[in-house]
Parts: structure tokens; sequence; C-alpha cells
């Protein structure tokens, strides 16, 4: 997987969703039970019921994929709260904005390969909190974004207080995603790896036959 992001300079997408720039966590992503949706979204109810969001809304872009009954949940769970909104699939241009202009972005998975959307969201330089699987810290490495155990809400709460309250380090975060992103998962980068992997392969193959061949020989 690799990311080739363009920032949106646009923010027309934004007033539908009565969002501004730096107004809002988001996570982008399906909504499927292991992607831990659920966890994200009590943290955030949680740090409104104690007044500790700042005035930041948790934007949940994405839908269900056969999963109308755990859709139905969080729903449910957000019911009555404003600032928890619930865009559907968005993509292009939209999507664009609402990443270009997030104050960070959440992963709460407690499953994935190398997430497109966490890909996405350091192209466009923003902070991270994510679940401490393996397959997200790959990606992340150091620098970019908090890790919280993966399913516990209260470390998750924590962490996304932590991130509220330093919108310098959200910045400092943010950069250095942007940089790994560019260095090690542009299109570029990501073509030049396979390319390499595919001559490798194909000439130990090749030395491989060739042995194989002097060995018939000599038998």
């Amino acid at each position: 997987n690799g990311v080739a992001v363009s920032p949106s300079l646009s923010s027309e997408y934004l007033g539908k969703f009565n969002l501004q720039k730096g107004s809002h966590l988001i996570y982008v992503g399906r909504l499927v039970r292991h992607k831990g949706v659920h966890y994200m979204i009590e943290a955030f109810k949680k740090l409104e019921d104690k007044h500790l969001t700042r005035g930041k809304k948790l934007v949940i872009v994405g839908d269900g994929a056969y999963t109308d009954d755990y859709v139905k949940e969080l729903k449910d769970m957000s019911r009555g709260r404003e600032n928890i909104i619930f865009t559907g699939m968005l993509d292009g241009e939209a999507l664009n904005q609402l990443f270009s202009s997030a104050y960070l972005f959440v992963h709460p998975s407690e499953a994935e390969g190398l997430s497109l959307s966490l890909l996405e969201a350091m192209g466009h330089g923003r902070a991270v909190i994510s679940s401490d699987i393996e397959e997200n810290k790959e990606p992340l490495g150091e620098g970019a974004g908090l890790f919280f155990r993966s399913g516990d809400v209260s470390d998750l709460e924590e962490k996304m207080v932590t991130l509220i309250n330093d919108p310098v380090l959200v910045k400092e975060m943010g950069e250095v995603g942007k940089e790994r992103a560019r260095a090690l998962y542009s299109w570029d980068t990501i073509a030049d790896q396979t390319e390499k992997l595919y001559e490798e392969t194909l000439s130990q193959k090749g030395l491989t036959a060739l042995k194989m061949k002097n060995h018939a020989k000599n038998i």
C-alpha cells in the first residue's frame, strides 16, 4: 500500500457538517466491530462528560459492510451527542477536506493489514492516536503519534486528553508522520521496492534453475 496526498485548501464541505479547520478528531474506515469504533466513541463520550474536549468534535467517516447491527449499535451509543458526527461514506474532495482540516486522526482497530486510511492521515500531516497492534506501530514508527492499549477505553481517553491539550505536540507529530509517509510510502517508493523484489526473486529463480540444470548434467 502507498499514499499520494494533495492537501485541500478548500472548505466547502466543512460547512455541511458544521466543522471548521482544527475542530475535529476524525476516524475513516469501515464500521465493523474489529475496527474498534465503539471504543473510540466511548472514550470521547467520557471526555465530553468531564468537559475535556475543548469544543472538539468526533467525525466518523465510513459505513458498514454487511454490519447493519453494529452500525445501529454505534449510532445508539452516540444518540443525543451533537458532537459525534456520522458522515457516511465519503471520497474525493469531500474526504480530502475533512482529512486536511482535522485536528488529529484516531485509529482504534484491533486487527489490520496496512491501513490506507492511516497512511492517508500521515500523508495529510495529521497526528495519530492508534491502537498498539504491530500492524499500526510499523507504519507510524516513532514520533508520529501516540499508541493506546488495544481495546482499553481508559487508555484511549488518556491519550485523547494528552493531544487535545497539546496542539504544539500535535503539529510536531503531524510533521513527523508526513515526512515518514513521503519517505516510506509514496507510490514512487513503493513502485521501486516492488520492482526490486521482482528482480531479486526472478534472479534467484534463475540461479536455482541453472544449478538444477548443471546438477542434472552431472548425474
